[in-house]
């Protein structure tokens, strides 16, 4: 036998009982959040391996384990770390040798927090992708597919009244603790877990979506293309987008170098305009301002289902509830009719993107959630055991799956290979709006009772 062991700090390292055979290797950066780690061998040519081990505060613990003399000795090759945060325990896994088997095991043992991967016998690990390839999937999974398992978490919350029964139509954060929240009514209000205060925008109109960067600074949009820039309570630059009288501002998302604010608008029939087309627009903020990048006609368009999701540094999906999407691909925009049956389309009512995958997943007016292949341009049903009784009104990533926020207050949680999930009551009003703080949901909509006061939701994480 050989025995294999992975010092806490110092190295992992591999020596044979029977020889001086000795591979160094450091340990892989610290991830503060994992509870486990699976390391995985692939040396050159030869059969892989994986040992399992428990992380403590970000670092894998000393672990020697008996390798069987029948497994290649790791002297070259390449070592993946893979970083989960769920225990051993809840991985449903053995410490140590991870046994040759053809049973499966969890499906979540595909979904890594955080992957390294370092050539043996050099000084440094360099990130990897998260999704594991075929054979990698063999070694960790089994050779039979995997098992469905358990991931779902028991949600409850605590109400907090508004002084007004009015459906809320936008909500955002202002701080790690407080949202801002604004209904049809116009009225807007700061709401804390425990706390309601009617409040004035110092913009002078009433917004109707919001984004808060990691810096603290705030973009909020309103009516007619304004647009403002400062951090709450102000003050703020006025930075209205040109030629958007008409649209209402629905959604932002900064680029993933910070470079450039991207504004998704939409321009909707309602009482006052009955005859006015549904448009949508698209538009970039630099450091010359403001420039646009699409607007068309569309078959219809929803301002609080306006969604903005990244697919790498370069490419990003906007969706507006239509039949139709955008595409940016760091040089122009396609608008995009995605393959779907073609007797009962569905719209896309909500988008997210879900740690480790490659495509986002869309809610549809159907009620059910969807992989959206970018690439492919088609909408593919996803078996996550979703089935709303009307609209998916919301979709949030959450670990690595989504939450689905629908009606009534329901929320779903919708998990890659696992088991499903039964719907939450977690809030009074629709699940529209989900926000999510540190630790925390908040949720709020649409008030399906106008005898009584609208609310917000406060939802604490385990």
């Amino acid at each position: 036998m050989r025995t294999l062991a992975l010092p806490l700090s110092a190295a992992l390292v591999a020596t044979a009982c029977r020889g001086d055979l000795t591979v160094w290797t450091p340990p892989p950066p610290p991830d503060a959040d994992a509870n486990s780690a699976i390391f995985l061998y692939q040396p050159a040519g030869r059969p892989a391996f994986a040992f399992v081990v428990p992380v403590v505060e970000g670092r894998p613990v000393r672990a020697a384990i008996e390798v069987p003399d029948e497994l290649p000795a790791p002297e070259d090759g390449t070592v993946s770390a893979f970083y989960y945060e769920d225990t051993i325990a809840q991985l449903r896994l053995p410490e140590g040798l991870l046994p040759n088997t053809s049973d499966p095991r969890p499906c979540a043992l595909a979904q890594p927090r955080s992957a390294f991967q370092q050539n043996l016998g050099e000084a440094s690990w360099a990130p990897r992708a998260l999704l594991l390839s075929p054979n990698e999937q063999q070694v960790v999974l089994g050779q039979a597919a995997c098992q469905a398992v358990d991931l779902c978490l028991q949600l409850s919350g605590e109400l907090v009244e508004l002084p007004a029964p009015d459906s809320v139509s936008s909500m955002f954060p202002i701080a790690d603790d407080r949202v801002l929240v604004t209904n049809l009514a116009l009225n807007s209000f700061v709401v804390g877990p425990d706390s309601v205060t009617t409040t004035s925008v110092s913009t002078g109109w009433a917004p109707s979506t919001g984004l808060r960067l990691p810096s603290g600074e705030l973009w909020i949009g309103g009516a007619h293309g304004r647009v403002a820039r400062g951090s709450w309570p102000g003050p703020w630059q006025q930075l209205p987008i040109p030629d958007r009288a008409d649209f209402l501002v629905s959604a932002f998302s900064v680029s993933p170098d910070g470079s450039a604010m991207f504004a998704l608008s939409v321009r909707a029939k309602d009482e006052t305009t009955p005859t006015a087309e549904y448009e949508v627009a698209l538009d970039r903020h630099d450091a010359t301002g403001w420039r646009q990048l699409h607007r068309s006609r569309t078959g219809a368009a929803r301002s609080h289902a306006a969604a903005i999701v990244w697919l790498d540094t370069q490419r990003a999906v906007f969706t507006y509830r239509d039949v139709s999407y955008l595409v940016w691909d760091g040089r122009a925009v396609r608008k995009v009719s995605p393959d779907q049956n073609e007797l009962v389309k569905v719209a896309i009512t909500a988008l997210a993107m879900p740690e480790g995958q490659v495509d986002p997943w869309m809610g549809a007016d159907d009620g059910r959630v969807y992989r959206l292949d970018v690439d492919e341009e088609r909408i593919q049903p996803l078996d996550v055991a979703v089935q709303a009784l009307s609209a998916v009104e919301r979709l949030v990533a959450f670990r690595n799956g989504v939450l689905v926020g629908a009606q009534n207050g329901w929320v779903f949680q919708a998990y890659p290979g696992a088991m499903p999930c039964q719907g939450l009551s977690l809030a009074r009003s629709d699940a529209e709006l989900i926000v999510q703080l540190p630790g925390t949901l908040v949720i709020s909509g649409g008030n399906p009772d106008w005898s009584r006061p609208n609310s917000v939701a406060w939802v604490t994480l385990p």
